[in-house]
């Protein structure tokens, strides 16, 4: 495997523990996998998160307030450029709050540095969401 496959495949595994531990409410764990000077650009509002736990904490918050009842990642595409990476996956979420069910489709995107010690830290996260389908029109009666 050559060196960019090879950084592919480490920046899908950082990917795959971050999805994994948010998932399993494991943010202590999460954060092994965000640089302390972590973004995350919030969708559609032009606020931002800034810095490691303040990141942790948007998901610690998301996770309190619903229950997760299914979560789907398509493959992620990551192009690398020696000590960065840029990283976007489709994601698709069910989950309700209180007792009402939502869903979301959308896209995540990454950007990704190689520390000196050859660890790959998320250091930018945004979101985008995919329109929702519009409501079938209701049978002429």
């Amino acid at each position: 495997m050559d060196d960019a496959s090879q950084s592919c495949a480490e920046v899908r595994h950082v990917l795959a523990n971050i999805s994994t531990a948010w998932q399993a409410r494991r943010y202590d764990v999460l954060a092994e996998f965000f640089a302390e000077d972590m973004i995350l650009a919030l969708p559609a509002s032009g606020a931002r998160l800034e810095g490691v736990r303040a990141v942790i904490e948007s998901y610690r918050e998301f996770m309190d307030r619903v229950t997760l009842t299914n979560y789907r990642e398509d493959p992620a595409t990551v192009d690398v450029w020696v000590n960065t990476a840029v990283a976007s996956y489709r994601w698709e979420m069910s989950w309700l709050a209180g007792n009402t069910p939502n869903r979301e489709v959308g896209h995540d995107i990454f950007v990704f540095r190689r520390t000196t010690d050859e660890r790959w830290l998320a250091v930018w996260r945004t979101m985008m969401f995919e329109p929702s389908a519009p409501a079938p029109d209701a049978p002429a009666a």
